[in-house]
């Protein structure tokens, strides 16, 4: 992405307002808190875009402390499903774009977009995926067969994010 078109974004994407959330202290998700989770605060982004777009939203944020949600471990991914759960109940099912990406030249392989590309401790697939697609989303809500699963999709996908930033 060219710098030009990040300044032309930035005036949109700024508009929105985040609403970043301790979940280790919200009610919503019984304030489940896994290790790592009490230094970071969450935001669910309420906007459809590409992975892409949602990441370039997020980064812009609360830069440079913001990201899409990386999960450090299963129980961080299972605390984020409890507080989605929670928060949005009965809300229908809805796709969110999540830190983990394939590199372009580096098909099936996944990393999570940290300060440091990283390969996950674990993973939490939807049964047959992945499937070769670059960008990762998790499902949540009603309708969704496990929430908390995760899918690869293309590019083009319309979803919505869950946007990670340090305290």
């Amino acid at each position: 992405m060219t710098p030009h078109l990040l300044l032309l974004l930035v005036p949109i994407l700024s508009t929105q307002g985040a609403n970043f959330v301790d979940i280790c202290t919200d009610s919503s998700g019984n304030k489940c808190c896994a290790e790592g989770m009490n230094n970071s605060e969450y935001w669910i982004m309420q906007s459809l875009g590409t992975w892409t777009e949602l990441d370039i939203e997020c980064r812009l944020e609360s830069s440079p402390n913001s990201k899409l949600v990386v999960f450090q471990n299963r129980a961080e991914n299972d605390c984020l499903i409890k507080y989605l759960t929670d928060e949005y109940r009965g809300d229908a099912l809805k796709k969110y774009a999540i830190g983990l990406k394939s590199p372009d030249d580096y098909k099936g392989v996944y990393e999570w977009r940290a300060d440091a590309d990283v390969t996950p401790t674990f993973t939490n697939w939807v049964s047959g995926y992945p499937k070769d697609q670059a960008y990762v989303y998790m499902t949540a809500g009603v309708g969704a067969a496990q929430n908390g699963k995760w899918t690869d999709t293309t590019s083009a996908e319309k979803i919505y994010g869950i946007c990670e930033r340090s305290k």
